[in-house]
């Protein structure tokens, strides 16, 4: 278990391994696949949030969009207790347009809807800066299900760029590098841990 400094914290929450999480966003894809029709490898996070709010029978989260200065200290959060995703009015019209930073902002919020995490809220202010484990914080688990989400590792190849990735999933540069870094990291891990001494 690592301790690390994230620029940014949430709340603890139950253990979780990156393993467990993006098996967890594999299943999303996948059932969004097989019930929704969604196969591109850019993932359609508005449609997603769409057609569960068209679906309140099934118990499916819900979403609001707001007016900017409604929602003046996040661009999106979502609230478990109400089971709704509540959005800057530029964030969602931004996401629509295909807005990679709008886009991943709103799989970071699936990730807390889906990994089932309590809401933050101003708790936040006070849990900034210190050491978290991040196997038990929620922001880490939810930057791993936003990351996997949109660029899903079994869409990945080794001979994939920075820029194959902006262009194969329409992300930042900074989640694309991000994803390069960290997936070269866990093959050289995994190399490292199956040689032989």
């Amino acid at each position: 278990m690592s301790i690390s400094k994230y620029r940014q914290s949430g709340v603890e929450v139950p253990y979780k391994t990156r393993r467990e999480v993006r098996h967890t966003a594999h299943y999303v894809r996948d059932i969004s696949k097989e019930k929704y029709g969604f196969a591109e490898a850019c993932f359609p996070i508005v449609r997603l949030i769409e057609t569960w709010g068209s679906m309140p029978e099934w118990k499916c989260p819900n979403y609001i969009v707001l007016e900017d200065d409604m929602l003046p200290t996040c661009s999106a959060s979502f609230h478990p207790d109400m089971q709704t995703y509540f959005v800057r009015e530029t964030v969602w019209d931004l996401a629509w347009d295909d807005d990679p930073e709008s886009r991943e902002t709103l799989a970071h919020e699936t990730g807390h809807c889906v990994l089932k995490h309590p809401y933050v809220g101003l708790q936040r202010a006070s849990l900034e800066f210190h050491n978290v484990v991040p196997e038990t914080d929620s922001e880490h688990q939810a930057n791993w299900f936003m990351c996997e989400l949109l660029m899903d590792s079994r869409l990945i190849t080794s001979t994939d760029t920075v820029g194959t990735l902006i262009d194969k999933f329409n992300v930042t540069e900074e989640l694309a590098r991000f994803r390069i870094f960290e997936l070269m990291a866990e093959r050289n891990k995994n190399r490292w841990n199956n040689t032989k001494i």
